[in-house]
């Protein structure tokens, strides 16, 4: 929820999640969403899916782990994904 002042008047308006995501941050977001749906998925995939470059997905997978929000169990091949909640 957030509050909007106009005309010094406050109003509460329920605006959607990713209003003021910078790009990495929306990028991160994707990529929990896509993991959410298939938690097999691959760098590979993802980078192929958001249009970008694998090398950027290894580093945006990296900081998930960094941040306790994402872990891979098994292989690299059959290996699994596991999505925390944030604290």
């Amino acid at each position: 929820m957030v509050t909007v002042f106009s005309n010094n008047n406050a109003e509460q308006k329920n605006v959607g999640l990713n209003v003021g995501l910078n790009p990495k941050e929306k990028r991160l977001q994707q990529i929990l969403e896509m993991i959410e749906q298939n938690n097999t998925i691959s760098a590979n995939e993802l980078a192929t899916n958001l249009n970008i470059h694998k090398r950027t997905i290894e580093r945006d997978i990296e900081e998930l782990k960094r941040l306790n929000r994402l872990q891979r169990s098994g292989s690299r091949k059959k290996g699994r994904w596991t999505i925390f909640p944030v604290e």
